[in-house]
């Protein structure tokens, strides 16, 4: 398995720290999912993939701006934030392997998390757009 090498992203990371801690503690209080295990699953330990745990990876997307009111993916903000941190040909190849679809949003935001971390070293501000 091919993984992308890190990017330096712009904007502060002290900033973007303090907003991924916000939805993390909003998400945690919406789905009732205990923080440890939604840190777990943001840091790549896959291990707990409870209907939970998908439904704070939903809220999680949601709190980005990835998925609107109506529980729709807009998967151009999600091409556009790939896009901006990484060579044309690894973005396109890294969209290309995690364009997932499913029936079920809670499972969908989860899986693309997950194939985006696994095929590329995400860092912590990925999900603040």
């Amino acid at each position: 398995m091919k993984r992308h090498k890190r990017k330096i992203y712009r904007g502060s990371l002290i900033q973007r720290r303090g907003e991924i801690r916000t939805h993390i503690r909003n998400c945690v209080k919406k789905t009732g999912v205990p923080g440890k295990n939604a840190l777990k699953v943001l840091k790549g330990n896959f291990n707990d993939d409870s209907y939970d745990v998908k439904k704070f990876m939903k809220c999680m997307f949601q709190e980005v701006g990835f998925i609107n009111a109506d529980d729709v993916l807009l998967e151009n903000l999600i091409l556009e934030k790939v896009r901006e941190n990484l060579e044309k040909d690894e973005a396109d190849e890294l969209i290309e392997k995690c364009s997932i679809t499913s029936d079920d949003i809670n499972d969908r935001a989860y899986q693309i998390y997950k194939c985006y971390f696994e095929n590329h070293d995400l860092p912590p501000d990925v999900l603040v757009r």
